[in-house]
């Protein structure tokens, strides 16, 4: 209880207008729209959040390393390291809802000597990434790296395919134990489809 009440009173509304200006912003369709727009928002509040939910996300409490790294950066407001989490973030344009916990995948895409476990959060308009590893991809955004700032930069001409990085391919495996059942993939039906 004490956790759901400091996500919701502290962190879930930074993260829920963050969201919104987000997707506001994605939303305008102009020709001189920039391809990187910085949006007012806390990080280190972001971070929270996200994991706040990734936590939750679990049917019962879990107990791997990165639970514990994120539980202890959730709770204790002074902790300001992230310690071995990386936390990016992409553009994600598709309307479906991805929520996976603790999988474990190549730690560089592609390179097999390596493993890395890691967690997604994906919805409309900005996916999330919480790994162990290094950082995945160059070209995301890091938000282990603005601890300190005030906006939040994203690039609307970068995204990824839908079910990217999750999915298996001739770069990828992976490793997944119970967690994986309380993984969520849900998609917004359209009206052809009632």
């Amino acid at each position: 209880k004490k956790c759901n009440e400091l996500l919701g009173a502290n962190y879930d509304r930074d993260f829920i207008k963050f969201t919104n200006e987000v997707k506001k912003l994605a939303n305008i369709k102009y020709v001189l729209k920039p391809k990187i727009l910085k949006i007012q928002a806390d990080p280190k509040k972001i971070i929270k959040a996200i994991f706040g939910h990734l936590l939750a996300a679990k049917n019962h409490f879990g107990n791997t390393i990165p639970d514990e790294w994120m539980r202890n950066y959730l709770i204790n407001d002074n902790l300001e390291t992230l310690r071995k989490l990386n936390v990016s973030y992409w553009f994600y344009p598709y309307n479906a809802t991805i929520i996976v916990r603790d999988l474990v995948m190549p730690e560089i895409r592609g390179k097999f000597d390596k493993v890395a476990m890691l967690s997604l959060l994906k919805f409309f308009p900005i996916a999330y990434m919480v790994t162990e590893g290094k950082k995945y991809d160059k070209n995301f955004g890091f938000l282990n790296n603005l601890t300190g700032a005030k906006e939040i930069p994203i690039n609307f001409e970068f995204y990824r395919e839908e079910d990217w990085p999750e999915r298996v391919d001739k770069e990828n495996i992976i490793f997944f134990g119970e967690e994986i059942n309380s993984s969520v993939i849900a998609k917004l039906r359209t009206r052809s489809e009632f």
